[in-house]
């Protein structure tokens, strides 16, 4: 497996969020490719805290091309009693 940072998002606090990466899988007898996935995803910036607004996974292999995606929305913190 090889797992290669794209690019990252910093927060306000300098802390890092992963924005886009790729996985690519690797047969071991071969040293052939697999597979491939790629990973975008979006944060939502709710008063101190960063949270996820959508993950989107694409595959290649064999097989073909997917694409999965999840979104977020309507974050809400619970107040302090």
């Amino acid at each position: 497996m090889t797992l290669t940072v794209l690019d990252n998002e910093m927060t306000k606090e300098g802390l890092t969020l992963p924005h886009s990466y790729v996985v690519q899988y690797w047969e071991s007898g071969t040293g052939s490719l697999a597979k491939t996935e790629t990973f975008q995803d979006r944060w939502s910036r709710i008063e101190t805290w960063d949270l996820p607004a959508s993950h989107v996974v694409t595959t290649a292999n064999d097989g073909g091309l997917s694409v999965r995606t999840i979104k977020f929305s309507g974050h809400k913190l619970l107040k302090k009693p």
